[in-house]
């Protein structure tokens, strides 16, 4: 998304769930530049990004699980300045790369509240 927004609120007892079922990884939820978003109660498959976030800074993720990705969260911040990504509840399993964290010019400020990562490879931040 660039300069749009979503919104995803599931609840506990049912939520919303991303997945390419063919076995095709496919791109994941994409929020560029300008764009907002909040993901509550939901999953992301089977994914390439569970999230790419490129100079995002109103983007709520909370009660989240990413599953069989390349990338969990892909965080670029290629601005500069400050900016920073709330987590909250955010479960990732079987990840090559469960958060990658990247700023070529500022600063970035990453908050992770009951981040649980299982079976997934190094954390680059």
């Amino acid at each position: 998304m660039d300069g749009g927004s979503l919104t995803v609120l599931g609840t506990e007892a049912l939520g919303v769930t991303f997945n390419n079922e063919s076995g095709v990884y496919w791109g994941g939820l994409d929020f560029w530049e300008g764009s907002s978003g909040s993901i509550e109660n939901a999953s992301i498959y089977n994914s390439n990004y569970g999230a790419y976030i490129e100079n995002v800074t109103d983007l709520t993720l909370s009660n989240l699980l990413i599953n069989y990705t390349q990338y969990g969260l892909y965080y670029y911040l290629s601005d500069q300045g400050t900016q920073s990504l709330a987590l909250t509840k955010v479960t990732i399993l079987n990840s090559e790369y469960p958060v990658y964290a990247y700023s070529a010019y500022g600063n970035l400020t990453m908050v992770l509240s009951g981040l649980n990562v299982t079976n997934c490879g190094q954390i680059i931040v």
